[in-house]
């Protein structure tokens, strides 16, 4: 699973320290990150459960954070029935929630994707893609949570800065899965959009929403991407050569994942705990 502490290596270098108070020997209780399933009430909900509790996202992320940064308060993720497709952070509750509904549509998007000609089903390639969409998601609002709990200062829109941290955190997992798992991410918004336009073909009513916090689904696609291809052009040089971004943007993707990077090492660093000592 990823590692908050991963994208902090240089902290020492920046010269960032906690301040004594903080470090009053056990004096100030830190918060904790929980887990939590709710059952929900419609049955055709009930496999998702079963599903997302066996593949322990949540738990890995819960992990992560409670390993590498101070909260100053608890903070629960929970998987439920919401009664609509969503997830979402409430600052009332200090609570990030993954609805069931959502995990439904991401397999929906992703069984339609993975079905060929014959109606032959990827099942392994689903349910990477659906579990993947799931971990970006929730990174995605447990961005929001931090922001909220660390007071942590954001300019220009919150919503592209939290997607920001959880492609940041994605690639700087232990292994290629995080990679693997943002642009799982990144391409389930490509499919909503296209899902969207589909409804639209079909008689739906449906109109761009330009008026939202977040960007378009299109866009969140290409800036994930983007960033993903700018960590290592080398590496992925593939997602150019197969035309998942165009070169002209591919060309300033290191930078801005530099600057991506950067800013929200600077940003989590204060926050972060002690390195352990090393045996």
């Amino acid at each position: 699973m990823p590692k908050l502490r991963t994208m902090i290596a240089v902290v020492a270098a920046l010269g960032l320290t906690l301040s004594s108070a903080a470090h009053a020997a056990g004096k100030i209780r830190l918060g904790k990150v929980k887990v939590r399933y709710d059952a929900p009430a419609d049955d055709n909900l009930k496999n998702y459960k079963t599903h997302v509790e066996s593949q322990k996202v949540l738990e890995g992320i819960a992990d992560s954070i409670n390993a590498d940064i101070r909260l100053p308060t608890d903070l629960t993720l929970t998987a439920a029935q919401c009664g609509e497709v969503n997830a979402f952070y409430d600052p009332t509750t200090h609570a990030v929630t993954l609805c069931y509904e959502l995990v439904a549509f991401f397999d929906v998007l992703h069984t339609k994707d993975n079905t060929d000609e014959n109606g032959k089903v990827d099942l392994d390639e689903i349910v990477k893609s659906v579990d993947g969409a799931i971990e970006f998601v929730m990174y995605h609002e447990v961005g929001h949570a931090l922001i909220n709990l660390l007071d942590l200062p954001i300019t220009g829109r919150e919503e592209d800065a939290v997607d920001q941290l959880a492609t940041v955190v994605l690639i700087n997992a232990d292994d290629d899965a995080g990679t693997e798992a943002a642009l799982n991410g990144a391409y389930t918004f490509l499919l909503q959009g296209q899902a969207a336009d589909e409804s639209t073909e079909e008689g739906e009513e449906h109109e761009l929403a330009f008026w939202d916090e977040h960007s378009l689904d299109p866009q969140r696609f290409y800036n994930i991407t983007c960033w993903v291809y700018g960590s290592d052009p080398e590496a992925f040089s593939s997602l150019v050569e197969d035309e998942a971004i165009p070169q002209a943007r591919a060309e300033r993707c290191p930078s801005e994942w530099q600057q991506t990077s950067s800013a929200w090492t600077r940003l989590l660093a204060p926050h972060m705990k002690e390195a352990a000592p090393e045996k």
